[in-house]
């Protein structure tokens, strides 16, 4: 069965340039709060101005950091993809981190120059204003690096993104309870209220009220097949409304009573949405995915979502690559099944190590037999070597193909290298990142 060959969505990332407007209307209002000249009349004017701009850009862009967690459906089309949602959630995180931390250090720089102990910046004492702030700093500065560059696990993963949420709310205190350029300027106070309501709300709405309040789908285990090499297939049945979604897309699934919690988990749909089914195909990468064969039909699974914009259907060009490395393939599935018999064509390249790990090639080779406008090619690294650009770009008009990836880190990567190398542009090729959700 396939869709309707209706015309392609197109998603407009407004996002990022919403990020840097956000950061410079606050700095904007911050320059009117008072005469220009003020802020540079001295050494000690000038480091209280560094600080400022370092205290109000660091709040606004960690007010992001907490808002873009929240897994809002909308953020989707804003930044063209929940994936790249969360890069922006990283990005901001970790430059407010650092704008933050600069705060203080022009504070007490500007303590020292006069003479005055500068250890009220980096002490807790009597004054819980300043209290709210150092503890919100050492927070970050201890968990931060933790969720970014260790690889702990995914429950702990989450926890710990929750609890950088909550040191948020004493950031919040912090900057309201100070007395200084908001209180003075009611523009930029109500500016600051506004952007750090919105990160409050969004937090509560996912952490606090997260298992109650998201628009979840309930649907039910009926089938459950293990494929071989850690790869499990789960068919759902509906038990109430259907998830609408475009083939290519993932939603967070939620197993009630699985033996490792029911933390959500993204799993991209492996069929096309023109049925009452979802299947979703998932390798045993950590300890929940290594117990998923554990679960038993029948069970209650709870879908939140649809997410993601890595779809043939979110592009204009009808010419198009498709590559898939392993477990990559799953979006594709859904893909190749729904794909119109006319007006495109597509190459599927799907890369395995071995050929007895290609456990989709025969469904995609049923797929390419029933449609002229597939085709699929498996690639084996034993035998042909890792993908490449060379492959994919050959007797290829390069400026009308649109290029889609998934499969491991450094498979997209030196595959995005090679590509742009060859003169693809950037625009046309397009991503799937599991390594971000």
């Amino acid at each position: 069965m396939q869709l309707k060959e209706d015309p392609p969505v197109i998603r407009h990332a407004i996002g990022v340039p919403l990020i840097y407007a956000s950061v410079g209307i606050v700095l904007l209002l911050w320059v009117l709060a008072a005469p220009v000249e003020s802020r540079y009349a001295s050494t000690s004017a000038i480091l209280k101005s560094f600080a400022n701009v370092a205290a109000f850009s660091g709040t606004v862009l960690y007010a992001w950091s907490v808002f873009l967690s929240a897994r809002f459906l909308f953020l989707d089309k804003w930044f063209g993809g929940l994936d790249k949602a969360y890069k922006w959630h990283h990005i901001t995180g970790g430059v407010a981190f650092l704008l933050l931390a600069l705060h203080p250090f022009f504070l007490s720089w500007r303590a020292l120059a006069a003479n005055r102990p500068a250890t009220v910046m980096w002490m807790l004492g009597s004054n819980w204003q300043i209290n709210f702030g150092i503890l919100s700093l050492y927070a970050i500065a201890l968990l931060l690096p933790v969720s970014i560059f260790l690889r702990v696990k995914y429950g702990m993963f989450v926890w710990l993104h929750r609890i950088l949420g909550g040191v948020f709310l004493l950031g919040f205190l912090h900057a309201f309870l100070a007395k200084g350029n908001m209180v003075k300027f009611w523009p930029l106070w109500v500016y600051m209220f506004i952007v750090c309501t919105l990160a409050v709300v969004a937090y509560v709405y996912h952490s606090v009220l997260g298992a109650i309040v998201p628009r979840r789908y309930r649907y039910t285990v009926a089938r459950i097949r293990d494929i071989g090499g850690g790869t499990t297939e789960l068919i759902l049945e509906p038990a109430g409304r259907l998830l609408r979604f475009t083939p290519g897309q993932f939603a967070y699934v939620s197993l009630v009573g699985h033996p490792m919690g029911a933390e959500a988990h993204p799993y991209s749909m492996a069929a096309s949405p023109i049925g009452r089914q979802l299947r979703f195909v998932v390798k045993a990468l950590g300890d929940y995915t290594a117990r998923l064969h554990e679960v038993t039909p029948g069970t209650t699974a709870l879908i939140e979502g649809p997410h993601g914009a890595f779809s043939f259907r979110f592009v204009r060009g009808r010419n198009q690559v498709w590559v898939a490395g392993g477990i990559g393939v799953t979006p594709f599935l859904a893909m190749a099944q729904s794909l119109p018999r006319r007006k495109y064509h597509v190459d599927f390249y799907y890369c395995v190590v071995k050929a007895n790990e290609a456990h989709f090639d025969k469904e995609l080779q049923v797929l390419a037999k029933k449609n002229p406008s597939f085709q699929a090619h498996l690639f084996c690294q034993d035998k042909q070597g890792f993908m490449n650009a060379d492959v994919l770009t050959k007797g290829r008009s390069l400026q009308k193909t649109e290029f889609f990836i998934c499969g491991p880190p450094p498979m997209m990567k030196a595959l995005h290298e090679g590509l742009l190398s060859k003169g693809v542009p950037d625009k046309h090729i397009h991503f799937e990142d599991f390594s971000l959700r």
